[in-house]
């Protein structure tokens, strides 16, 4: 079983790092497939619950209209049916200074599996769980698994709102132009779209890893893919440094989770209490 102890670190601890983690909260039945299936699977970016994340975000472009809603609708297309995410979380920015009350080695509010908001919405109201991955290992396998369908990953960055962005209009023709050559050939389209994608980093990080600031308590970090079929990562537990059990987990399922992961990771269980966050070693 893989022990790890800087990874059950409060962020007040001078040997805490803040980049070292990525945490992924999901309810009971979904853990069980993931721990069963040894992989994380990625889900189209239209079927997320923040429904602007699918809508292209084109304000400016100096060129004739019909184009530009060619554009637009050629863009609906990609993420409605092409564009995948791979959603984590990560721990908050590391504090030296413990605040009056606090205990620097029981409180662990401020790690990404102590966020009472990702517990209640994304693990079935703290009855699932929260898996804790190395994040260079997990990248690797990602970036493995992947290979150039992989376009970027990054911390999401939350804005009041979006902005008008001027967009490269010579790159867009070209992409237009190729996209009306290869109008009969989605392989075609596809090595189009991604050479596009690839090649226009600003236009990515403004259109899929800006989010609003009213979804800045899920401190996310994503991957972002293209691809028709569904993506597998593999071998994902060679990454699984723990696994965090919610505070209202049912007590079949703790022991279920305790014996799938006793030759993998350590188990413990949150508790949310007005003196903050606390872990309880379970294996």
């Amino acid at each position: 079983m893989r022990i790890c102890n800087e990874a059950w670190l409060t962020i007040y601890d001078a040997n805490f790092s803040q980049s070292k983690y990525l945490y992924h909260f999901t309810d009971m039945e979904k853990f069980v497939k993931i721990i069963y299936g040894d992989s994380l699977k990625f889900s189209k970016i239209s079927t997320t619950n923040d429904t602007l994340e699918s809508k292209p975000k084109i304000f400016e472009w100096n060129q004739n209209t019909d184009n530009l809603y060619e554009i637009i609708k050629h863009f609906r297309d990609i993420n409605q049916d092409y564009l995948q995410l791979l959603c984590f979380t990560q721990d908050i920015k590391k504090n030296s200074k413990v605040p009056a009350g606090k205990s620097f080695y029981i409180d662990y509010s401020g790690r990404g599996f102590a966020l009472p908001r990702m517990w209640a919405q994304y693990s079935n109201n703290n009855t699932g769980v929260c898996l804790v991955f190395d994040k260079s290992e997990l990248i690797r396998l990602i970036e493995k698994e992947l290979g150039l369908s992989l376009i970027h990953h990054s911390a999401i960055k939350y804005i009041s709102k979006f902005k008008h962005y001027k967009v490269n209009s010579d790159e867009l023709n070209s992409l237009l132009n190729r996209i009306n050559d290869y109008q009969n050939s989605r392989m075609q389209q596809g090595f189009a779209d991604l050479g596009f994608l690839k090649g226009n980093l600003d236009f990515v990080k403004y259109n899929y890893f800006c989010k609003l600031d009213d979804w800045s308590g899920e401190n996310e970090y994503r991957f972002l893919s293209y691809g028709e079929s569904d993506y597998f990562i593999k071998d994902i537990t060679d990454a699984l440094i723990g696994v965090v059990v919610g505070e209202n987990i049912e007590p079949a399922n703790e022991n279920i989770i305790k014996i799938l992961c006793s030759n993998i990771c350590e188990v413990n269980k949150v508790t949310f209490t007005y003196k903050g966050c606390q872990l309880t070693h379970l294996n």
